[in-house]
């Protein structure tokens, strides 16, 4: 039986996307490469080769990725994620991996090398600059995320607090959202490749019609909860602090069981991770992740998940956030 790898396991993607594709192909065996095992019993439990790493001992990595057809290269949320990134891309060409798909983020393509700010979305359009040095065009793919609706999770406590919906973006700025399952339909589908079928290099998952702002979260977010919140705009600073006191809050200590592989943990929170948040967001107020694409669509072959349907879908999850 053939083996794919899955890195960043302990990260909300990297988890969804074992348990996704654990639960759904019986076709190869999967490896997930972790920092920490806390949390990811379950995927052992589903047939997964959970490995604890250290990404940068490239004879480990090597070994880890010997013999093995297809890597999902989900990035870490560390301060050297580029060395690491390049550690398994470096260790994948040597150990002949026949494909590698690596997942970036929406808009990264509007960054300015010498630019001072972004510096966490900086990381991955270097990485995406880097994948054709080590894999030949029919022999990889980047696939673009935007922020997952699942994030809004996360505001649950704020929303029941304040009765306030804080974000840092204007009003009228639109930004690109989309819901962590369509993501997951998407890499499966796409994970299945059709033989002697042209490779493309690069998806941009979105909406397929038009995207989103501030008056679309708090109506939908109004319906769904039954509730008549407003929204204020949060500094950069502000939303960092109550991200970070996530971290050990009971409520997101533990996965729910609905929804079970895509509700986002606090010890997610790490420095990296909130300032890859805020990044993003920080990127969508300067209008860059305002991206319209069909790619999603014609992975999944339906229309993405509204921002009104995940609310409308979530409502008792919300509610268990109170």
């Amino acid at each position: 039986m053939k083996t794919r790898v899955i890195t960043n396991g302990d990260s909300l993607l990297g988890f969804a996307t074992a348990y996704k594709f654990l639960t759904e192909d019986k076709e190869y065996k999967y490896r997930v490469l972790c920092r920490e095992r806390q949390g990811l019993n379950e995927l052992a439990l589903l047939g997964a080769d959970v490995i604890e790493v250290d990404y940068m001992n490239e004879i480990e990595v090597c070994r880890l990725l010997r013999d093995t057809c297809y890597v999902m290269l989900v990035p870490e949320f560390s301060k050297s994620r580029r060395e690491e990134a390049e550690s398994i891309m470096r260790c994948a060409q040597k150990e002949h991996v026949d494909y590698m798909a690596i997942f970036s983020f929406i808009g990264v393509d509007a960054i300015k090398k010498e630019d001072n700010r972004l510096e966490e979305l900086k990381d991955y359009r270097y990485l995406e600059d880097l994948i054709p040095k080590y894999f030949s065009k029919d022999n990889y793919c980047i696939m673009r995320l935007p922020l997952f609706y699942q994030f809004f999770f996360y505001m649950g406590p704020l929303m029941e607090d304040e009765n306030k919906i804080y974000l840092p973006v204007s009003e009228h700025v639109q930004w690109c959202a989309i819901d962590i399952e369509d993501a997951l339909d998407a890499i499966v589908q796409l994970s299945n490749v059709v033989k002697d079928k042209k490779n493309k290099t690069l998806f941009n998952f979105t909406p397929s019609q038009r995207n989103y702002d501030i008056k679309d979260v708090v109506s939908a977010a109004n319906k769904a909860l039954d509730r008549d919140m407003t929204f204020e705009k949060s500094s950069r600073s502000r939303m960092r602090d109550y991200l970070k006191d996530l971290r050990n809050d009971n409520r997101f200590r533990e996965r729910p069981s609905e929804g079970h592989g895509m509700f986002p943990l606090g010890r997610y929170l790490n420095e990296t991770n909130i300032n890859t948040i805020l990044d993003y967001w920080e990127l969508s107020e300067a209008k860059h992740t305002d991206v319209i694409s069909q790619d999603l669509e014609d992975a999944i072959g339906r229309n993405p998940i509204s921002l009104k349907d995940f609310f409308h879908r979530n409502r008792e999850q919300f509610r268990r956030l109170r």
